[in-house]
């Protein structure tokens, strides 16, 4: 009988090897090797609502929690101490922010999460006669994904700006409460910024898209491991959310926290900021550190 090595290279030539043109859900068939497993799950009762909420939340979850577990363990062994943003004293949170950052934390990913996607997301998914089956190509997924990704941006910029309004901040000023950037930081925000900044962006992107289910839980786990990434406090060159100039990254929305001003995008672009100059004063700022620097050489 084949080694495992074999019998999954096998799998993957048939996956990835040339073959008629054929929907996603036949290759993801080919690949796990059970041509009913899905259709099963989906034929064995259990409402469409629970799977969507549990698969959703469990790429959520994971993709979270293997983030913030990472730059916990760097944090407690001061693994990258040549990548991690200045921090002074006076910005470390008190125990009682980290403790109300872990709580809400906490209630958001096992209670609040799982019932916005059973009683907002799957209901509205299922009323605009979306595919609950993996139907996407390849290329149809990536360029779904990336519409998704620069709607949610372009959404993510404006709403935010709006929420540093007077009238608007109170929502917001939850987030704030990290002066320096930290994985836990990432989600800690009141259910109204969280529902317009977040939620909200990213059903308009599935609904516009009609992505399926497959395609949108590629899209939750991208947009997790990149809010976190940009929450960690550290700046690590191999970070794909900050390989370009015109993304933004770990360091750029730091300064957002550490200044409480300007840099309102920059999630996954820098564009919006640029184009409407909120990304001065970061860019005075980064002119000012490289002086100091050249001065001290």
């Amino acid at each position: 009988p084949p080694s495992p090595l074999e019998h999954l290279s096998t799998r993957l030539a048939r996956l990835l090897g040339p073959r008629r043109r054929s929907s996603d859900m036949e290759a993801i068939r080919l690949f796990f090797g059970d041509s009913d497993a899905w259709d099963r799950l989906l034929s064995s009762g259990i409402s469409k609502h629970v799977i969507l909420t549990v698969a959703l939340s469990a790429v959520h979850n994971i993709v979270w929690l293997t983030s913030f577990s990472f730059y916990a363990i760097v944090d407690r062994f001061d693994l990258l101490p040549q990548y991690k943003l200045p921090r002074k004293p006076a910005m470390m949170p008190s125990a009682h922010v980290l403790r109300e950052a872990y709580i809400s934390t906490a209630l958001s990913h096992l209670v609040i999460n799982p019932l916005l996607m059973y009683f907002v997301v799957s209901p509205v998914y299922e009323a605009g006669g979306i595919s609950w089956m993996p139907t996407s190509n390849w290329l149809t997924a990536t360029w779904q994904i990336i519409f998704m990704t620069l709607l949610s941006d372009t959404l993510f910029y404006w709403v935010h700006r709006a929420l540093h309004l007077p009238q608007f901040y109170k929502y917001h000023k939850q987030h704030h409460a990290f002066i320096a950037t930290r994985v836990l930081a990432a989600e800690f925000a009141s259910p109204v910024e969280a529902l317009v900044s977040s939620i909200l962006p990213f059903l308009l992107g599935a609904l516009i898209t009609r992505c399926d289910l497959w395609v949108l839980m590629v899209f939750v786990a991208l947009r997790i491991w990149e809010t976190t990434d940009t929450h960690s406090g550290y700046a690590v060159p191999w970070s794909p959310w900050a390989l370009f100039w015109w993304q933004g990254g770990a360091a750029q929305h730091d300064f957002h926290h550490s200044h409480n001003k300007g840099n309102y995008g920059g999630l996954a672009t820098v564009f919006w900021d640029r184009l409407m100059g909120t990304d001065v004063d970061y860019r005075k700022y980064l002119a000012e550190q490289a002086q100091l620097k050249s001065k001290a050489a």
